[in-house]
């Protein structure tokens, strides 16, 4: 009689379980609401992306004063040239801003 009692409780869990799990789980809802101190979970700090566009806003003085789109030393001219370095092309041979790579 016990393995076909213990077969059906397999089988019927999630029917038995469910409902007693959403009244725990209500009845606490209803408890935290009721109880917590609403001052404390407030927010009170601005978000990452606030902090960042005020601190972009900060530092951009004036919208038309914007540097030129010409080659940086930081940027890499190809695919090739990002995992060599900065000024470094694909052969390894250092570069100069104004000189082109030959082997490209």
């Amino acid at each position: 009689m016990w393995p076909l009692i213990l077969a059906g409780a397999r089988a019927y869990a999630p029917y038995i379980v469910f409902p007693f799990a959403v009244t725990v789980g209500a009845v606490g809802y209803i408890f935290e609401t009721r109880f917590r101190n609403a001052e404390k979970w407030q927010k009170t700090t601005e978000s990452t992306l606030e902090q960042r566009s005020d601190r972009q806003l900060d530092k951009l003085l004036d919208a038309t004063e914007v540097g030129k789109l010409q080659y940086r030393d930081v940027m890499p001219e190809t695919m090739f040239d990002k995992n060599q370095g900065y000024k470094r092309g694909f052969t390894g041979r250092s570069i100069h801003a104004e000189e082109t790579s030959k082997d490209s």
